[in-house]
């Protein structure tokens, strides 16, 4: 039994209203609708219909979800394959091998069905890197199927299923404490915390609740064990500090570390903390401007009662009533009326229109402005990332900025790749090295005619260097064929290195020979040369003595 303030414990870094804040901004919709309150505040001296009426004609653009699935869907545009690096020692080679073959039927079914659910690896990887650049971190958990019986080796598990590693996305609002080991970067222990309420039949209350917590942690031994605790309340409560939590379950993993790993996204490439606080201005203004408009669209109907006496000074039977006026008046404010007497006035105290104004441009700023801080994320990348992804054509390309900022995102799904690999392969008692392909070329595509004129007009550069033909070619051929494989573009790169350095041998050769024709020709015509000077002299020599005498 564990008391629920010794598990309930928080990291400095947990912070749950802004995770949900960031959550409900990207999601949008009915639910940032819903809880709207949770960033428009009331006013001073605001009554709390008069609030309530404002959250009502609450509007939110989802400006947020746009630009990161945007990116996210960029990203991924590009093709991504992992391979073992087969050759990774010989520092001559690419270190990758392009066998597909070289991995068994796990790694290629896990890449396309990565969470036993249908689901690909690539689409949990979008989803990762969307939390990431939305809140700062992005986890998934790494699993094997349970078995009862307990296998003997990697063949035996694989018979049984329990060696078919899967993954499980984890909210990253359920991650409430943390330690991380500076050493090697991962988690020393991990508390996850979660909310449930099951009905077990339909004629069940859905009445209780269950709170559960998931405790990893990585013994100074290397061992990794888990512990679930929980307990059972109203689902009206929360458990009180001294409220203790049985033990459930619990476990030992054959994973080194922890399996549950967290993709970091930098500060510069966190899109939630570059534009969140503007989303929250951006609905708060946008919200007060229709509202405020709404107020005013609709004209207000006036029910002027006449006098009791009639101006002859009779009284009808109706006027006789002496509970006309009351009766009458009650009438016409049901019916939306606003009812005054003879001598009432009523009028609009409505704003001239120059605050709508000014509220109007300031939303077109901060939408400006939401846009323009992305565009220049690449401003925040080293030099040493943007000179790595971009050279050649692509810097003949005006969406520079973008680039950077796309092979930024590449980089890290790599090496979150990487790191997940080997995690599942050490699980699997498999001693393999990995590299990951692709997510590295974001050179936008420029239509044919364009493509052409360029590959040309740097043709005729006369640069003298193979590598750089061999990247130039290279480059073209990509361009021309976007939707290529990691691997065929490897083979592609291969072809035409191994054809430049033919081409180089060939034109050398043919230099050495014509080299040879020239200094034949060059020794022949020199020849020819003597000969007719020595002729011309030999005729000169008997004028001369003729002369002499």
């Amino acid at each position: 039994m564990v008391k629920y303030k010794i598990l309930n414990q928080h990291s400095p870094e947990y912070d749950e209203v802004y995770i949900t804040k960031m959550d409900l901004l990207y999601d949008g919709g009915q639910n940032v609708i819903n809880n709207a309150a949770m960033f428009i505040p009331k006013e001073i001296m605001e009554s709390a219909p008069a609030y309530q009426n404002r959250l009502n004609c609450a509007s939110y653009k989802n400006h947020l979800s746009s630009i990161i699935n945007s990116f996210s869907a960029e990203v991924f545009n590009k093709s991504i394959t992992v391979l073992p690096a087969s050759d990774a020692d010989d520092k001559s080679t690419s270190g990758i091998s392009l066998d597909l073959d070289a991995t068994d039927d796990f790694y290629q079914d896990f890449m396309e069905n990565a969470d036993l659910k249908g689901t690909s690896l690539v689409n949990i990887l979008k989803k990762i890197l969307s939390e990431a650049m939305n809140h700062g971190k992005g986890l998934v958990q790494v699993d094997f199927p349970k078995s009862d019986i307990r296998p003997l080796s990697l063949i035996e598990e694989e018979e049984l299923g329990t060696a078919r590693a899967y993954l499980i996305p984890i909210p990253l609002l359920s991650m409430i404490d943390w330690e991380i080991d500076e050493t090697t970067g991962t988690f020393k222990f991990l508390v996850l915390k979660s909310e449930y309420s099951k009905r077990e039949t339909f004629l069940s209350d859905r009445t209780m609740k269950t709170v559960r917590f998931k405790i990893w942690e990585k013994s100074d031994e290397g061992i990794v064990s888990w512990k679930i605790f929980e307990l059972k309340i109203k689902c009206n409560r929360e458990p009180k500090p001294d409220d203790e939590f049985s033990l459930i379950e619990e476990g030992i993993v054959s994973f080194p570390e922890i399996p549950i790993l967290m993709m970091e996204c930098p500060t510069e490439l966190c899109i939630g903390d570059l534009i969140g606080t503007l989303c929250v201005d951006h609905f708060k203004r946008y919200s007060s401007l229709i509202h405020a408009e709404n107020r005013n669209l609709f004209s207000l109907p006036v029910y002027a009662q006449g006098p009791e006496l009639s101006s002859s000074g009779d009284l009808s039977e109706i006027a006789q009533n002496p509970n006309r006026g009351m009766q009458a008046a009650t009438q016409m404010r049901h019916k939306g009326f606003a009812v005054t007497g003879p001598e009432d006035k009523i009028y609009f105290a409505e704003p001239t229109g120059n605050s709508y104004q000014l509220v109007n441009e300031q939303i077109k700023e901060l939408e400006d402005s939401i846009y323009k801080i992305t565009n220049q994320m690449a401003a925040s990348i080293s030099n040493s990332q943007s000179a790595k992804s971009l050279s050649g054509l692509s810097k003949i390309v005006d969406n520079r900025a973008k680039e950077i900022v796309l092979t930024a995102y590449g980089e890290l799904i790599k090496a979150f790749v990487v790191k997940l690999y080997k995690l599942i392969s050490a699980a699997r008692n498999e001693p393999i090295m990995w590299a990951v392909l692709g997510l590295d070329d974001y050179r936008l595509t420029m239509d044919r005619e364009q493509l052409l004129k360029e590959a040309t007009s740097i043709q005729l550069i006369s640069i003298p260097s193979k590598t750089f033909k061999k990247a130039m070619l290279t480059q073209i051929a990509v361009q021309f064929l976007d939707s290529l494989t990691p691997q065929e573009q490897m083979v592609i790169k291969e072809e035409i290195d191994e054809s430049v350095e033919s081409m180089e041998e060939d034109e050398m050769y043919g230099r050495e020979n014509q080299d040879r024709e020239d200094t034949k020709e060059a020794k022949e015509l020199s020849l020819e040369n003597t000969k007719k000077m020595n002729d011309q002299i030999g005729k000169e020599k008997p004028m001369m003595k003729n002369n002499e005498k």
